[in-house]
């Protein structure tokens, strides 16, 4: 025999929900390690009904965590960068930039930027880091993983200042080579 459910509505009581919230990465309890992520753009769901309230976008949220090491990561342009309600961790070498609140929870890192990642081409999804970004070479190298999110090694020289250090997010920056330019010899004869 089959069930039936039933939803029962009293009159004049209305439902309140807020947009539907969004979270781009969430770990709950045990002990991690979290490195070299770039979270973009987490954006709640716009105005619920009725309470006409919009939803929030948490790039990263830890919950019930025992130890935490989290370096290397972008949290941009979301509701909320990081949320935490963690006591024991080791926060640093992270980027936050165009969130309307970075932390809640979690005290910021020493190394931690609070500048425009200058992403490649965001607006169509190209979030390789572009030269002159502040994330080239911004990063901690112990621990690190040894390749980006594409397989290109990491770390690399990517500022040319001469030592190789691992940029902060997915993307290793991908330096080019310096190419010889040849210019032909130009010799001026007067008469």
């Amino acid at each position: 025999m089959a069930e039936i459910a039933q939803i029962f509505h009293q009159p004049g009581l209305e439902e309140i929900h807020n947009g539907g919230n969004a979270t781009g990465l969430r770990i709950d309890g045990g002990t991690c390690t979290v490195q070299n992520n770039t979270l973009y753009f987490m954006q709640g769901g716009d105005r619920g009904y009725p309470s006409d309230i919009d939803g929030q976008g948490i790039s990263f949220r830890l919950n019930r965590i025992l130890n935490a090491f989290v370096t290397n990561n972008a949290f941009i342009s979301s509701t909320i960068g990081v949320s935490s309600t963690i006591s024991n961790y080791l926060w640093d070498y992270n980027a936050l930039w165009h969130n309307m609140l970075d932390y809640t929870g979690i005290i910021t890192g020493p190394h931690d930027l609070h500048l425009d990642p200058v992403f490649a081409d965001p607006f169509n999804d190209d979030i390789h880091l572009r030269f002159g970004s502040p994330l080239i070479d911004a990063g901690f190298n112990i621990g690190a993983p040894d390749h980006d999110v594409e397989g290109n090694l990491r770390p690399l020289d990517g500022n040319y200042d001469g030592q190789a250090q691992t940029d902060i997010g997915a993307y290793e920056y991908q330096p080019v080579k310096p190419s010889n330019v040849y210019l032909p010899l130009v010799v001026a004869v007067s008469h």
